[in-house]
């Protein structure tokens, strides 16, 4: 049941949310990259560890650094298929596409290349690069599985349909079989492809079949709801109210999809000229206040279906309603436009863009709700995420260059710690130096060495008894002396007899402990010896050092100012690259904001008109009350 009367922008609201559910479906998501076989290196390791936590400039860092110090020992192709894996996770497609090509010859295994080509297919389909993602489907071979196949055919339907060529699309789908998991994303896709083909009861045909499939999957019931939100919206624009209203009625109410359900059944009802409860759904809807295409289409049709039924008291004042409402809108649209273009907006989006990588909290970070929901379909873009992906890069890369600005300060000190102890050390080491007679402290060592070779060489005992011996020794021989002056006295015998076994005793003593100390002896004066050579080279090495190290400092400070400036150029180039990319953010935020504000400038309008229209008509009594 048409009304003439309905609002023409109501009219491409609906069509907006009904073509808007042909958005397509990607698919499960990715598994993790297949483990590298045979690694064994350290390095190789570390930089796989650091690959899967997603440090991927770390890891790309110590891949190049292992790579140049030839510490990495894996195949060379191995290796660089990693950096390659690498790169694309880090953003640099074009470098990787640029290794890839490079090591093609290389890789013998057919899936790895067939992966790297699929990755890249990906990740230029991600940044809207669609010729460059065709050819690098194109280049794949038979080296995908199952998996991957199905992937792939997802991936070329995109392609062709994002190029408006769907009757390809729907062709290629409708070859293909994938496995279990993958067909409810064929499916749906292959239903959209044949609507816009201009197949219309083929792919409705498809999108009833997959709006009743069974099953307890999340992903499968998330599919399910969107095939009949779109089977339901389709209904509606072919005039099938009953059917769209079967559709609809199928969309779970925890689904995301509910409101726009919500609001399909509410035109169903209209449609079949269940005017109140269409209302009722309407009003429902509205209830949810929540800045949404959905709720405000809801919002502007309660009137008009008020005024339908003779309610113009009430309908006049909800219109009043309406444009008050509108009205805070606009300016609470204006307050976040201006917010974005002071940058306060992004800087809640980066947030702590130190830790959290996941770009799924990025509507989280936003605190206003409303804000918030004006923006999910953008966060929700692959446009807008890989442009956060490469400003939050950008952001990192400025942490880092600071953190090496500091370093080359820190450096500046240390050589500046180190030249001064070397410029007061100095003198003090000279002045000792010249104070040494170094020809007499030679000849003196040679002399304990010569002293110590006569002494192996006669078997001198008595040159290695300690002071003690020496002394007792001396006591005995000062002893003999004496008795010997007195040789007929016989009563001194026994003393005689007393002192010999003394003498035999301390001489058994001294032979007895001759070798250990003979060696003893040698290793004193090796090492005096050995210690005069260091000293002497040592003095050598000091001539040497006064004339290098002051040419090392001088290399020092060349190398630090060098690099202080180069990170200085760095960080000036990095900081207009920051700040472009920070305003290409702002710009699609913006650009989102003021979508939304046409939108309601649009409702506003026409709640106007439509407002003007019921007055006049009660005024005339056209309608009278």
């Amino acid at each position: 049941m048409a009304d003439a009367r309905r609002p023409s922008s109501l009219r491409r609201c609906l069509g907006a949310i009904g073509l808007g559910l042909f958005a397509l479906a990607s698919g499960p998501a990715p598994a993790a990259p297949a483990d590298v076989p045979g690694v064994r290196d350290l390095f190789y390791r570390e930089v796989l560890f650091q690959y899967y936590q997603q440090d991927y400039f770390s890891a790309i860092t110590h891949l190049l650094a292992a790579q140049q110090q030839g510490h990495i020992e894996s195949d060379r192709a191995d290796t660089e298929l990693l950096r390659v894996g690498i790169e694309l996770s880090y953003g640099l497609h074009a470098n990787a596409l640029e290794i890839f090509k490079r090591n093609l010859s290389g890789v013998t295994d057919p899936t790895a290349r067939d992966r790297i080509w699929l990755a890249l297919a990906k990740t230029w389909m991600r940044r809207g690069y669609l010729d460059r993602a065709e050819d690098a489907l194109a280049q794949i071979g038979a080296g995908l599985g199952k998996d991957g196949r199905a992937e792939q055919v997802l991936l070329q339907a995109r392609i062709l349909m994002e190029k408006q060529r769907h009757a390809e699309a729907a062709t290629l789908l409708s070859a293909t079989q994938v496995p279990p998991q993958w067909a409810p994303y064929l499916r749906y896709n292959q239903a959209v492809a044949l609507q816009q083909s201009g197949q219309t009861a083929a792919g409705m045909a498809l999108l009833d079949e997959l709006g009743k499939s069974k099953g307890t999957d999340l992903d499968l019931l998330a599919m399910r709801d969107k095939a009949n939100l779109t089977l339901g919206f389709a209904y509606l624009g072919t005039q099938r109210p009953e059917a769209a209203k079967a559709a609809l009625g199928r969309v779970r109410l925890d689904s995301p999809f509910s409101l726009r359900a919500l609001f399909g059944l509410g035109w169903a009802e209209y449609d079949l000229g269940n005017l109140s409860q269409a209302l009722n759904s309407w009003r429902e809807l509205e209830a949810r206040d929540i800045p949404d295409a959905t709720v405000q289409g809801a919002a502007a049709m309660i009137p008009f279906t008020q005024w339908r039924l003779h309610a113009y008291r009430e309908a006049v004042q909800k219109y009043r309603d309406v444009i008050e409402s509108h009205e805070g809108e606009l300016a609470r649209l204006d307050a976040m436009i201006a917010q974005t273009g002071q940058g306060a907006l992004i800087a809640d989006l980066a947030g702590d863009d130190r830790t959290d990588p996941d770009l799924d909290i990025l509507p989280a970070r936003i605190p206003d709700a409303r804000t918030r929901s004006y923006l999910l379909s953008l966060l929700a873009s692959d446009r807008f995420r890989e442009a956060f992906t490469t400003y939050r890069n950008l952001r990192a890369q400025q942490r880092r260059l600071q953190t090496w600005a500091e370093d080359m300060s820190a450096f500046t000190d240390m050589l500046a710690t180190r030249r001064y102890a070397y410029e007061t050390r100095l003198p003090r080491v000279q002045d000792r130096l010249q104070g040494l007679d170094w020809r007499a402290l030679d000849a003196e060592v040679r002399g304990y060495v010569g002293r110590v070779d006569t002494i192996a060489v006669k078997h001198d005992a008595v040159a290695l008894a300690t002071v003690e011996e020496q002394r007792q020794l001396g006591e005995i021989g000062r002893i003999e002396a004496r008795l010997a002056r007195h040789p007929q006295a016989h009563e001194l015998d026994a003393q005689r007899q007393r002192l010999h076994v003394l003498k035999g005793l301390l001489n058994w003593k001294i032979e007895g402990s001759y070798a250990p100390r003979l060696w003893e002896a040698r290793k004193g004066v090796n090492a005096l010896k050995d210690e005069l050579d260091d000293a002497m080279a040592q003095r050598s090495l000091l001539a040497v050092a006064q004339v290098e190290a002051p040419r090392r400092f001088e290399g020092y400070d060349a190398r630090i100012t060098g690099l202080r400036a180069r990170v200085s150029d760095l960080q000036q180039r990095l900081a207009g690259a920051v700040l472009r990319h920070e305003q290409y953010l702002q710009s699609l935020i913006q650009a989102e904001l003021e979508r939304h504000k046409r939108e309601i400038y649009t409702y506003r309008l026409e709640a106007r008109y439509a407002l003007a229209r019921l007055l006049d008509e009660i005024a005339t009594g056209a309608e009278g009350e």
